[in-house]
């Protein structure tokens, strides 16, 4: 039995008349292409769901707006994925949200590094409980500089700080780690 959405015009109809069938049929036959689209920009499995729920949505809500003399269907809707894809990457939660991720998957375990012993070890626990009493502005930096690798200029490019805003907060974290290390 054919697919009452078998066609282009079909689905597009559906959708204009806001008919569950039709966006049922959209998720079945479209959805794995358009969250491929989506995890192509955005690596997080639980932040792609988000977006592609999002453009299912506008989808749902825009689908007057298609045209199908611009374009195939499956190109609007790709636009669509692709842009919103965009404006989360660019959007200050993310990059926030990224921020954080950066700082609680850092690993501070410098012993295994150096060879140490176990009592550098226990040290070292004690050095990864001060600089998580840091404050944020002054741990992003740091870690991202000494732990991840960063230059100044890539932890201002990624931070949106200026440079000399990245350096003065990195010495300030040290001149912290310093004081708070003293007995």
């Amino acid at each position: 039995m054919a697919n009452k959405f078998d066609t282009e015009i079909a689905l597009v109809k559906g959708l204009q008349l806001k008919e569950n069938a039709a966006i049922a049929h959209l998720y079945t036959h479209y959805g794995n292409a358009l969250q491929k689209i989506i995890s192509d920009f955005i690596k997080e499995p639980e932040v792609v769901e988000d977006v592609y729920q999002q453009c299912i949505v506008t989808i749902w809500q825009k689908i007057s707006q298609y045209d199908s003399a611009k374009g195939r269907l499956f190109t609007w809707m790709l636009n669509i994925c692709r842009n919103a894809s965009i404006d989360t990457l660019r959007s200050k939660n993310y990059k926030n949200h990224q921020n954080q991720q950066t700082i609680d998957n850092v690993s501070y375990d410098v012993g295994d590094s150096i060879g140490g012993s176990t009592q550098q070890k226990i040290d070292n626990i004690g050095l990864k409980k001060i600089i998580h009493s840091l404050p944020n502005d002054l741990k992003v930096p740091l870690a991202m500089n000494y732990f991840e690798g960063y230059t100044h200029s890539e932890i201002s490019e990624t931070l949106g700080w200026p440079l000399g805003t990245v350096k003065t907060r990195i010495r300030a974290a040290i001149i912290e780690l310093r004081k708070k290390m003293q007995p």
